[in-house]
């Protein structure tokens, strides 16, 4: 289910009819970074979708690829996300598709967030961007942002004071869970 994870790597392996694209409205242009997935999801609801499993496009990754600006992609998808949700009442498969197509995005995007904004604080660079880049994770992955926050607190520790040397093991600390594990034995 595309709700759960976007299965679709480049929009130029998918064809649709054109009454399809016009039944539905075509692209959202209020969504810049993924407005090709919003409008997956909008035909997958009105429309049968199938999948042939033959190569039909390559994609080349490159420095200017959208989907690597990672808090772009993840303040689009967790916008497309929110609006997905009004459409979802009442149909549990939908909705657990969409919890776990919500935490994927905010797990993929958000670590890519994180590390980005790592790099760039321990090369001591772009500034205005770490800042831009914490608030787009306090925003839309809280709970990701404090869980980087609390491993690299705890790997800061361990480098001072070595686990045997410590009275407490930090491993095995319950101050933070993410998704029921601790954030450390992630």
């Amino acid at each position: 289910m595309l709700l759960a994870r976007n299965r679709i790597s480049t929009p130029a392996c998918v064809m649709f009819r054109r009454s399809a694209l016009d039944a539905i409205g075509g692209f959202d242009t209020r969504v810049d970074a993924c407005a090709d997935y919003e409008m997956y999801l909008r035909v997958s609801r009105a429309f049968p979708v199938a999948f042939h499993g033959q190569m039909v496009a390559e994609y080349r990754r490159h420095g200017d690829n959208m989907s690597l600006d990672a808090p772009r992609m993840l303040r689009d998808l967790c916008a497309i996300m929110r609006r997905q949700r009004r459409l979802l009442r009442g149909d549990e498969a939908r909705l657990d598709a969409w919890r776990q197509g919500r935490r994927n995005i905010r797990e993929y995007y958000g670590d890519h967030v994180a590390n980005r904004i790592r790099e760039r604080v321990r090369e001591r660079m772009e500034w205005g961007s770490v800042v831009a880049d914490t608030l787009t994770l306090l925003v839309h992955h809280p709970r990701g942002l404090f869980a980087h926050v609390f491993r690299k607190t705890v790997t800061s520790v361990q480098k001072i004071y070595p686990p045997q040397e410590m009275d407490v093991q930090i491993d095995r600390a319950p101050a933070l869970l993410v998704g029921g594990r601790s954030a450390l034995n992630r």
